[in-house]
């Protein structure tokens, strides 16, 4: 960037991406000056090349061996074009090109010519070594001469006007020959000194300097197309190059060696040229003239990169490197901090300086060098800098942008800008690390950072009631109100885990909304909304929100998980959560007896007495299952009954009543109830896990319990002779042995835990006899009678302790056995189930079949109030789609029972007549069953089954369980059939939300005014009425 009049002029150079800018072809002058045609002339100042029918033609003398031998090396500018490149990219060498449209001698062509044309003397001249052609410290080497008729080259008002010219010394021994048309030179320097001065250097020796005596030098920008400067200059006596040309004119006194002060220009990667010219025009150097041109040079390079611009926290670090020829004339660097949004600059720092919001430092880039070794300052070109944002008007979401500028330190003009491009901070993150319900009420802590906190720095919390689409309570963090207590929390974790983003000073909030506050909103759905705003008074004006996921204030659940008779206790465990405890603070657990219709005992959770006791439990698991519902951590509770006090009646059902009452002391007023399922305590069991026969002594071990031990605290065992049908012995239990296999398998079964045993009895027993064991609960520890409850063994036993096999007569029948347990199966022609000739249904290899008295049926068969079907080639049980006599049947897939009345198969519902025959229902009622049957199934974006749907998903899968695609999104489905007004729909029918080209949502009409959707995140698959969320319009897929 630099100052032209009263205007700024961005400069677009190579930096982050940014073109350094393109060298652009050359303009009328340019281009005719790079053809070697031969030189004009004419005597008009105005006339263009072009010129008119009376311009002298004047031939440019050829150089045969000089042309076929010169070579031009053409430097190169490499431009950054990209940030992730840019650092990396390095400069290519000076290529060497052949040109046949320059007439040009250095120092070695001049040594290899065989002959110069026209020249005075055959004799071979040489030109002494000139030093090579070098802008610092890149080489060039290729110049073109021509003479041309009228200047090509703008003049203005930079002319060095003298007039006074000093004359130039004329060789009196050099001969003019107005038939000769030489021109002939080299630019032997063309450098950048460290004052900035470009230094030029060499010879132009042309015949038309006989009349052509006032000599100048033209800086030309080849990149703008236009004239720099020129000045005059005093030839200087060059014996070598007369040596070499005798025959030009004046060549003795043919050299230049002079400077020009182009600070003054911005040049920057701009490629000039170099004009010796021989003008009959002393005052401006126009009028008649020949020109000498150099080959193309950029005196001013300039390369940059930013190789970081990032915030960490509340600063911005911007690291990178700006190497410039511009920086050799005793310049300053400054790094500027500009937003482009706004337009203007942010700060600015002198690198290598501090501010009170910026410090800096400058860095070696070797690098850098190793890359630009043609650039002046490249080894020292690196800087680092820190932006303190929290001290200037930083507005986030601007595009902001870095300048390294250089300027002179005497005058303070600009000489160089590079611009980054320009990087735009509009990041946020936000979690809720609680938000959940205790006994105070709903609990949010988190924290929040933003790129847009600088410029909204007040932080809320509000609570929303989603479902009445209205604000209940907000508060700004750090401040407390009635209902609701905030503080202001450092978080410096989430500060450096994204430090990435603009944070300043404390990121965190903890707020807790009381229960008054949230009873604003029982049954309904809750959100928190996490807010930076502009406005500190209350939370408007600027303002940038996060929303929380839904917590549901209308759902209640329980769950128990032990009810269980422990000794003559009743223990309970398990969890009860209601949204009306934000009202009805107080929980109690009522122990009811169904069978009697009456309450036994209550007890309020975190009392006892010497009846019953309760205490609360943490339940962090009931949280997170049902993480959007009002869930306090303490939902759990763990209680105990005396039922011997409380006069437990064995064979009666029992309940807990789970309830939240206004009341502390009796638990009555308002209240809410949740019933558990009924509890019947007839829970048993028995296993004999060896049997061994040693002489007359029997052992045996194993375990048994039952709930009907309660008052029955002794155990037996007795050895029975089913044969004989007689006892022949009993032994007291007396080690009541661990078995916690036995508790993992019955949990709720009365002292499962206990309930090992290992006896041992004293009896002979007879061969061909069949014994069983007998397990026994008594309150008679003397002799085993009393009350008593008993369990008998299914095993039988021979007399050696092995499984016992023939037939045995029991309860009035006979049963056969095999290895000690009654036979299932097939034992010839005859079919057992324990031991009994089978009449009914039997599985055999997997297969079921039917049987009567052990024979087997095929058809319609009843059995157990239910109809079967057995048929195929081997009289099988039939599942599923069953075609008979040409009606459809269908049978259950597992056990195989004929299916009458509405069920619902393969997500949709059929319905079928008394006799099993199907009743074939419309499609749109089978849409409507099947939408229906998928009720509570999660929201999940971009969801298509049953793990989760989007509203598009939903639809597409209802309507393809009846057999219609009609394709996966919304836009799509709404050309699936025929558009009808969302008043007319019928069920079935599509409605969707919208406009009439572009929905955005859809749902399935029920009629009536209802529809059923798969609506947003935190909503399930729901029927919901259309006077709350009115469709735009409907689509009717099928008629019938």
């Amino acid at each position: 960037m630099y100052k032209a009049g009263k205007h700024w002029v961005v400069t677009p150079l190579v930096f982050l991406g940014l073109a350094a800018g393109t060298h652009m072809g050359m303009d009328k002058a340019a281009a005719d000056a790079a053809t070697d045609t031969g030189a004009k002339t004419t005597t008009d100042a105005t006339t263009t090349a072009q010129g008119t029918s009376d311009a002298a033609t004047i031939i440019v003398e050829e150089d045969t061996a000089a042309e076929n031998s010169e070579v031009a090396q053409k430097a190169e500018t490499v431009n950054t074009t990209s940030q992730d490149t840019a650092a990396n990219e390095v400069a290519e060498n000076a290529t060497s090109t052949a040109s046949t449209q320059v007439s040009e001698v250095t120092a070695t062509e001049a040594v290899s010519a065989q002959t110069v044309e026209n020249a005075q003397s055959s004799t071979e001249a040489s030109v002494a070594q000139t030093p090579t052609v070098t802008v610092t410290p890149a080489n060039v080497a290729a110049q073109k001469s021509t003479t041309t008729a009228t200047s090509q080259v703008e003049t203005t008002a930079k002319v060095a006007a003298t007039a006074s010219q000093e004359v130039n010394k004329v060789d009196t021994t050099s001969t003019y020959n107005s038939s000769n048309h030489a021109n002939k030179g080299h630019f032997d320097k063309i450098m950048l000194d460290d004052q900035g001065q470009l230094q030029v250097s060499g010879w132009h020796a042309a015949d038309h300097s006989h009349n052509q005596t006032s000599t100048w030098m033209i800086v030309y920008d080849a990149t703008t197309n236009r004239e720099v400067t020129r000045q005059q200059y005093a030839t200087v006596e060059r014996d070598d190059v007369k040596k070499a040309y005798p025959t030009i004119y004046n060549a003795k006194y043919s050299g230049f060696n002079m400077s020009f002060d182009l600070s003054g220009y911005n040049l920057a990667n701009h490629t000039i040229r170099l004009i010796a010219r021989y003008s009959n025009n002393p005052r401006n150097g126009e009028g008649q003239y020949t020109d000498l041109w150099s080959q193309d040079v950029i005196p001013y390079k300039n390369a940059a990169h930013v190789d970081d611009f990032s915030i960490n926290k509340n600063t911005l670090h911007v690291n990178g490197w700006h190497a410039t020829d511009y920086s050799t004339t005793n310049q300053d660097q400054y790094v500027i901090l500009f937003d482009n949004t706004r337009g203007h600059e942010l700060a600015r720092v002198k690198v290598g300086e501090s501010t009170d919001v910026a410090t800096s430092k400058r860095v070696s880039r070797k690098d850098v060098q190793k890359v630009y070794s043609n650039i002046a300052n490249a080894a020292d070109s690196g800087y680092d800098i820190t932006f303190d944002l929290s001290k200037l008007d930083y507005v986030g979401g601007n595009q902001i942008s870095v300048v390294s500028r250089y300027v002179n330190k005497n005058t303070n003009s600009t000489k160089t800008d590079m611009w980054s491009a320009k990087h735009v901070f509009n990041q946020s993150a936000f979690n809720l690390d609680n938000y959940s319900f205790d006994k105070n009420g709903l609990n949010v802590v988190g924290w929040h950072v933003s790129d847009y906190s600088k410029q909204m720095p007040n932080q809320y919390v509000i609570l929303f009631d989603k479902s009445a689409g209205k604000e209940i309570a907000r508060v700004k963090v750090g401040e407390s109100k009635t209902g609701i207590t905030s503080r202001v929390e450092k978080r410096e974790d989430a500060r450096n885990a994204y430090r990435g983003i603009y944070s300043n000073d404390a990121v965190g909030f903890n707020v807790t909304f009381a229960n008054s506050v949230i009873a604003k909103a029982l049954g309904h759905e809750l959100q928190v909304v996490i807010r930076y705003s502009s406005d500190a008074k209350s939370g408007e004006g600027q303002r940038q929100d996060f929303w929380s996921g839904v917590k549901n204030l209308s759902t209640s659940a329980y769950n128990l998980d032990s009810f269980q008779l422990q000794d003559s206790k009743l223990t309970v465990n398990g969890w009860f959560f209601n949204p009306q405890e934000v009202k009805q603070q107080n929980k109690f657990l009522i122990l009811f007896d169904q069978t009697a219709g009456h309450e036994v005992k209550r007890i309020q959770i975190g009392k006892s007495d010497d009846k019953a006791q309760a205490k609360a439990v943490n339940r962090p698991d009931v949280q997170k299952a049902y993480a959007n519902a009002y869930v306090p951590l303490a939902s759990g509770f763990s209680a105990s009954f005396d039922m011997v006090k409380l006069g437990f009646n064995l064979g009666h059902n029992y309940q807990v009543v789970m309830r939240v009452s206004d009341d502390a002391v009796g638990g009555e007023g308002n209240r809410t109830d949740l019933w558990s399922g009924a509890h019947k305590f007839n829970e048993s069991g028995f296993a004999v896990d060896k049997l061994t026969v040693s002489g007359n002594k029997v052992t045996a071990t194993g375990w048994f319990a039952s709930d009907q031990g309660y008052d029955k605290p002794v155990r037996y065992l007795i050895l029975f002779d089913q044969t004989a049908n007689e006892e022949v012995g009993r032994v007291k239990v007396s080690n009541n042995l661990v078995r916690n296999d036995v508790q993992g398998v019955y949990p709720n079964l009365r002292n499962a835990a206990m309930s090992g045993f290992s006896v041992e009895f004293t009896n002979s027993l007879k061969s061909n006899h069949a014994y069983r064991l007998i397990a026994r609960f008594t309150n008679d520890a003397v002799y085993g009678e009393g009350q008593k409850s008993d369990q008998w063994g299914t095993k039988l036993y021979n007399n050696a302790g092995q499984g016992y096999s023939g037939n045995v007569n029991m309860d009035g029948a006979t049963f056969y056995y095999r290895n000690g347990d009654r036979f299932n199966g097939l034992d010839g022609n005859v079919y057992y189930v324990n031991g009994l000739r089978y009449n009914g249904i039997a599985n055999i290899g997997g297969q079921n079949y039917f049987y009567s008295n052990g024979n087997k049926q095929t058809g319609f068969q009843s059995a157990n109030g239910n109809t079967y079907c057995f048929a195929g080639s081997n009289g099988a049980m039939q599942h599923g789609w069953q075609t008979i006599n040409n009606n459809k049947y269908f049978f259950d897939r597992g056990n195989g029972v004929m299916y009458t009345g509405t069920h619902n198969i393969d997500g949709a519902n059929y319905t079928f007549q008394s006799n099993g025959v199907l009743k074939v229902d419309t499609t749109r009622e089978r849409v409507a069953s099947v939408a229906k049957s998928l009720i509570g199934t999660p929201y999940a974006w971009g969801g298509t089954t049953t793990a989760g749907f989007d509203c598009s998903g939903f639809t597409q899968y209802v309507y393809a369980r009846v057999g219609i695609n009609l394709g996966r999104t919304t836009y799509q489905q709404q050309y699936n059939g025929t558009r009808v007004a969302a008043t007319e729909a019928r069920p079935g029918d599509l409605l969707f939300w919208g406009s009439a080209n572009a929905p955005h949502h859809v749902g399935i009409s029920l009629g009536n005014g209802k529809y059923i959707d798969a609506s947003t995140y935190g909503q399930p698959v729901a029927i919901r009425s259309t006077a709350y969320y009115a469709p735009s319009f409907g689509v009717r897929v099928v008629n019938s």
